[in-house]
């Protein structure tokens, strides 16, 4: 957050804060409201809600599975634009390019997830798409020791995980909402409270790293991609306590993340 506070000056803070102050009032004003069936705020309700899915270990693990993909993504979005300018001396121009790898390498992921889905089942969707994630974080750790830093070494594992993140991510998604189908607005708002705030703690961690080397920015985007795999592994071999069988992860593969 220093680091943001020292690039951008006074008037660009009230621009940001202007048009974010324009974009709120216009989702306030022209965005309806789609729930018909309104009732009243039950903040007890929601308390019980949240605490029974927090009591199950496979709504657990597809909801951390989501988080530590999520932010292994952040991460690297954080890290990636310092390490091209200070350790690569490359102009912003270079990331706004090469990021468009591993977002096309994600849609990719998310069509074969809408794809085979059914013929598979979105649990082995989960595990397929991160070991795939730590396929890519093993060859992006060999591949800077063996040959050092350049934009290679970092854009073409993160779209070779990317793939994985497309494949496991609506998958984790759907895996989690079906446990309790009746809960699943409140599964997917804590899933997706789960992602903002570990994507938050890994653009935090990765912020105190130096920026002259990748080691930090892989150690930590690696650990993120181990412990999605461990977690999506966790989840697919727990006991599902919903009424719906976790199946199909198509109609959630439209959405992404």
């Amino acid at each position: 957050m220093s680091r943001l506070r020292a690039a951008l000056t006074p008037a660009e803070w009230r621009r940001l804060g202007g048009l974010g102050a324009i974009v709120f009032a216009a989702t306030v004003m022209r965005l309806p409201e789609t729930n018909f069936h309104r009732v009243s705020l039950d903040l007890a309700g929601m308390g019980r809600t949240a605490i029974l899915l927090l009591r199950s270990p496979a709504f657990i693990g597809f909801a951390l599975c989501g988080a530590c993909t999520s932010a292994s993504w952040f991460t690297f979005i954080a890290a990636a634009p310092q390490l091209l300018a200070q350790a690569l001396g490359e102009p912003p121009s270079t990331y706004g390019l090469m990021i468009l790898l591993p977002m096309a390498a994600y849609m990719l992921g998310n069509a074969a997830a809408a794809r085979f889905a059914l013929r598979f089942g979105s649990l082995a969707l989960v595990v397929c798409g991160r070991a795939l994630a730590f396929v890519a974080a093993i060859a992006m750790a060999l591949w800077w020791l063996a040959a050092g830093l350049d934009l290679w070494v970092l854009f073409v594992p993160i779209a070779l995980s990317s793939i994985g993140d497309g494949l496991s991510q609506p998958s984790a998604m759907a895996a989690g909402l079906s446990i309790y189908p009746r809960l699943a607005g409140t599964a997917s708002g804590v899933m997706g409270f789960t992602q903002m705030i570990i994507a938050a703690l890994g653009t935090y961690l990765v912020g105190l790293l130096p920026y002259d080397s990748a080691f930090g920015t892989i150690i930590v985007i690696g650990s993120f991609i181990t412990l999605g795999l461990v977690f999506g592994i966790f989840a697919v071999r727990r006991p599902v306590s919903g009424t719906l069988p976790i199946t199909a992860a198509a109609p959630a593969a439209a959405d992404g993340s």
